[in-house]
């Protein structure tokens, strides 16, 4: 029996390593996802200061 020892305790930790990136690549694939959907609104919405510029009078004065 002690011969399953060693391919029972590296599956174990084999096993723990993958559940440890998965959990890993799980969660920065989330938090990409929030930061790409933050990033898109911020690109689609016109800014306020943008929208509320007052109008140009005569264009730029020229001087010769």
């Amino acid at each position: 029996m002690s011969f399953l020892v060693g391919p029972v305790s590296g599956a174990l930790v084999a096993g723990g390593v993958y559940y440890g990136f998965s959990n890993l690549i799980q969660t920065r694939t989330e938090q990409h996802i929030k930061d790409l959907h933050a990033l898109s609104v911020r690109l689609v919405e016109t800014p306020n200061w943008y929208k509320h510029r007052p109008p140009r009078q005569h264009g730029y004065a020229h001087t010769h």
